[in-house]
């Protein structure tokens, strides 16, 4: 993978029903140029899937990072199989034989089962938990799914039925989708350009960035004072590095930025830690490498299937009761999910 192709993952990532004429328009190349890439990309599993995003201001999740120490005994299999029985796991990212970053969407109400069912995991000897915010780089141009900015978007019947299709597939034909649903395709467009003018919505692409062929590794660099604004870290990573640099996080609890990095070779992780180390704004950094990692699918399509039953409204007028009845019966599916896990 080389410069371009992070180019066109880029536009991708903003918006991924852009069409590749319009694509290889900005870049100055052919559209069947840019057919290729994106095909070959896809073939090696870079970009695993097109699919709508919900935001976590819409989903109403918190997001949470969970670094987790196993056991020198314990398999890695073992951690695998315990994260997929878990429907809150997200992304996880196995660090070596016996570190694991996990990432998660998880609602307000389901908080405490979360953390006691990471505790309760056979093999792990260490937890660190901490609120998560996705910091906007140069790749993101301003908008990012994971942050508490922006407002919460409610969606119609009508916009559920279209998004079931769209986090399947994001770049399903609109005749597809207006067969598929019964709507004509004006409307099907109306709704689109909703959706990719909304915070609420993100047409991106689903990455598995260890299959690229170059070195993966987490960056995590803790600021000196509080009061520093992690952003202006972030932005000074990613403008030192545009080619190495991909997301930037913020973990609340330990005012610890994580970069997610990547390079050619083993000798330049140890170059960009010599160099980040000595900005003053920063007191200590640390690297680890990426070996392999496990996604889940996300929530989105359980956040609608609440929505359309009902579970969980997005208007923030319902009745106390209302309330309690949805939070009991999150918690009962919850603790069946566990219960009657196949794994």
């Amino acid at each position: 993978m080389d410069m371009f192709d992070k180019m066109i993952i880029a536009r991708l990532m903003e918006n991924c029903r852009e069409s590749y004429r319009s694509i290889a328009r900005k870049l100055q190349v052919t559209c069947p140029t840019i057919a290729y890439r994106v095909q070959r990309l896809r073939q090696l599993g870079v970009i695993q899937r097109f699919v709508a995003e919900i935001s976590q201001m819409s989903l109403g999740v918190d997001w949470l990072f969970a670094e987790l120490h196993a056991g020198k005994n314990t398999s890695k299999l073992q951690i695998l199989k315990a994260f997929e029985s878990n429907p809150c796991i997200g992304d996880a990212l196995i660090m070596g034989k016996n570190r694991y970053l996990v990432f998660s969407e998880v609602y307000p109400e389901e908080r405490n089962r979360f953390v006691s069912c990471l505790k309760e995991m056979e093999g792990i000897d260490y937890i660190e938990l901490s609120d998560l915010h996705q910091l906007c780089t140069h790749k993101r141009t301003g908008r990012c799914r994971y942050t508490t900015q922006g407002e919460r978007v409610a969606f119609s019947p009508s916009e559920i039925d279209i998004l079931r299709l769209l986090i399947k597939n994001a770049r399903v034909p609109i005749k597809t989708l207006a067969d598929s649903t019964g709507y004509n395709s004006k409307t099907i467009r109306r709704y689109l350009h909703k959706f990719c003018q909304s915070d609420g919505v993100y047409m991106t692409i689903k990455l598995n960035l260890t299959q690229c062929g170059h070195i993966n590794f987490i960056l995590k660099t803790w600021l000196t004072d509080a009061g520093i604004n992690p952003q202006e870290s972030a932005d000074w990573v990613a403008g030192r590095y545009p080619e190495e640099h991909w997301f930037s996080f913020f973990a609340t609890r330990s005012d610890c930025v994580i970069h997610y990095m990547t390079v050619r070779y083993p000798n330049d992780i140890n170059a960009i830690v010599n160099e980040v180390i000595k900005h003053p704004d920063v007191d200590d950094v640390e690297a680890g490498m990426i070996y392999s990692m496990y996604k889940s699918n996300g929530r989105a399509e359980e956040f609608l299937q609440r929505c359309a039953g009902g579970l969980r409204g997005l208007a923030l007028t319902r009745a106390p009761e209302q309330m309690n009845k949805g939070r009991q019966e999150e918690k009962d599916w919850i603790l069946e999910s566990d219960l009657h896990s196949d794994l």
